[in-house]
């Protein structure tokens, strides 16, 4: 006799994966909240609603930069935990590699624009992801250089 719900395998192992994966999606798409949340006053120059990130705190010039890597990595991970807690109550793999797939890609995809917001930060360059308040701004490379070898050069 089979049952529509996968708690006839090790229902021990299914549970503390559902639990596992109901936890994952719940508190990444609350991260995912968190952060987007006070993204249009940062981007006004508000510079008092930057979160602090589990001992992180995004720059003012490269929120959205950052915004562009940390909001698909957030949305992939709860992808993942929704594809673990689909797992774990039909027991099939297929409807959890249909969701682990889109997750993949969100994730590879935000790893991949990591580097977008280096550059950001320390050239302030591409300018359409610098707010407007920080345009006229040089970039973090630069003021270092400008620091280190201001008093040198003359």
């Amino acid at each position: 006799m089979t049952s529509s719900l996968a708690f006839d395998r090790y229902p021990a192992v299914v549970l503390t994966q559902a639990v596992a994966g109901l936890v994952a999606a719940a508190s990444c798409g609350w991260g995912v909240y968190r952060i987007a949340r006070p993204a249009r006053a940062i981007w006004n120059g508000d510079e008092s609603r930057l979160p602090w990130l589990f001992r992180y705190q995004p720059t003012a010039r490269s929120y959205a930069a950052f915004l562009l890597s940390a909001v698909p990595l957030s949305s992939g991970t709860a992808l993942l935990g929704f594809a673990m807690l689909v797992d774990a109550v039909t027991g099939s793999r297929t409807a959890a590699l249909v969701v682990a797939t889109p997750a993949a890609l969100l994730i590879f995809g935000g790893v991949a624009l990591i580097p977008v917001t280096a550059c950001v930060s320390a050239f302030n360059r591409p300018r359409f992801l610098v707010p407007r308040c920080y345009r006229n701004q040089s970039g973090a490379l630069a003021a270092a250089w400008r620091r280190r070898f201001w008093n040198r050069t003359r």
